[in-house]
């Protein structure tokens, strides 16, 4: 008679029935098992991409999607997060390209207005008709009244009416705090056209956050040398040796820009 092994394993369970589910009970466990951790790089690349309005940001996603991808596939199933990289990547890229062509056109469009409101704030200048009060001048000590009639009565004279200002060039300087912008172009008029180039403060109005533009500097070519140019400033005018003979006499001049007297209102000066 063979007398049995106590320590030998037994298929039974401890009522003394044979356990059957053995095998499917581990199978189970084996399937309930914690699942791979997360990719935290995938994770970071997908929240870069999808900041929008910023390229470069959109790039640093794309790029760290695909440092995860590799990372990923060479763990071998240690790291989970294959689609969310993926998903970075592509959103990373298709949104630099879009943010990137909506921002040119934007600027575009910007550059556009500012020129259009440039050749409006020139044109309000040298129109002999129109009051001084709508030149919009950045702020500072504005040329006086006398030396904007008697630049706007030679350019008058020498070019006639004025049509419009075509813009050559434009370039946007200055800082974040008190940006700038330069435009170069040509002033057209009936008898002719004149070089000239303008300096504007660009100022932002609240609350609708729009820019708009105010007129710091103008210097007008009215010949071939360069002494023959009227140049109108905050805080200077420079109107060149022909303005001699239109030269606005002592009682415009202590008028600033913006208060010229009324007809019948005295201006201030005593009488002979």
């Amino acid at each position: 008679m063979v007398t049995p092994n106590p320590n030998a394993p037994s298929d039974r369970a401890p009522s003394g029935r044979p356990d059957r589910g053995g095998s499917r009970a581990r199978a189970g466990a084996d399937a309930t098992a914690a699942p791979a951790p997360r990719s935290v790089l995938a994770l970071a690349a997908l929240i870069l991409a999808l900041i929008p309005c910023c390229p470069p940001v959109g790039l640093i996603g794309a790029f760290l999607g695909i440092v995860a991808l590799r990372r990923i596939r060479r763990s071998g199933n240690a790291l989970r997060g294959e689609r969310i990289a993926l998903a970075a990547i592509l959103i990373g890229c298709a949104g630099s390209i879009l943010s990137s062509g909506l921002m040119h056109a934007f600027a575009q469009r910007q550059a556009e207005l500012q020129a259009e409101e440039a050749s409006r704030i020139i044109g309000g200048l040298l129109d002999p008709d129109a009051p001084l009060t709508a030149i919009r001048w950045t702020s500072g000590v504005a040329p006086h009244a006398g030396d904007i009639q008697a630049a706007r009565r030679r350019v008058h004279e020498r070019f006639g009416a004025f049509r419009r200002f075509r813009t050559v060039s434009s370039d946007a300087t200055g800082s974040w705090l008190r940006p700038t912008l330069t435009i170069a172009g040509t002033l057209e008029f009936d008898r002719g056209s004149a070089l000239a180039h303008a300096a504007f403060d660009i100022t932002v109005t609240l609350p609708l956050m729009a820019p708009s533009l105010h007129l710091r500097l103008i210097e007008i070519g009215t010949g071939p040398a360069a002494e023959e140019r009227i140049r109108l400033e905050v805080g200077g005018t420079a109107l060149g040796p022909a303005s001699e003979a239109s030269a606005p006499d002592e009682a415009d001049r202590t008028q600033p820009a913006g208060e010229v007297p009324a007809p019948g209102e005295p201006d201030g000066t005593m009488p002979p």
